[in-house]
């Protein structure tokens, strides 16, 4: 199970061009918020896109000499996507966790369900341990 999530509603692109759509989907998903001003997390999950594509996971020195961004820059953005559930690392490389951002985004939609039901269940054993008045349900 991944960390935390983050889904943010906006508005979808009024044109279409696949740099406006990934920095949409990154924004959308958390990835992108007011302090990432230089759009690393984008240009990081760019080439981690492609990546996945080719079957090649990166590594943080190969993603920071691509980037020119810092080992510690690289090695922050990752941990953000990992929590996010975007990224998943293999030995030492990093890859997007699914193999298409479709599926990606179903399996994130699985994991905002299951952790709901998880809530649910302990929300229905609190309130059952303090007495709470509930409706029968059909």
């Amino acid at each position: 199970m991944r960390g935390w999530f983050v889904i943010r509603k906006m508005r979808k692109p009024t044109t279409k061009g696949v740099d406006e759509d990934l920095e949409w989907f990154c924004r959308s998903v958390g990835l992108l918020g007011g302090r990432d001003r230089e759009r690393t997390g984008l240009k990081i999950f760019k080439l981690l896109l492609t990546a996945t594509r080719d079957g090649t996971p990166l590594t943080i020195d190969e993603i920071a000499r691509k980037t020119n961004l810092s080992r510690t820059a690289v090695a922050h953005h990752l941990k953000t996507m990992r929590a996010l559930g975007l990224v998943v690392g293999e030995g030492q490389g990093y890859y997007i966790r699914e193999a298409n951002l479709e599926n990606l985004v179903d399996e994130l939609f699985l994991d905002v369900e299951r952790t709901i039901k998880n809530i649910r269940e302990i929300a229905e054993d609190i309130d059952k341990a303090f007495g709470m008045p509930t409706r029968d349900r059909e």
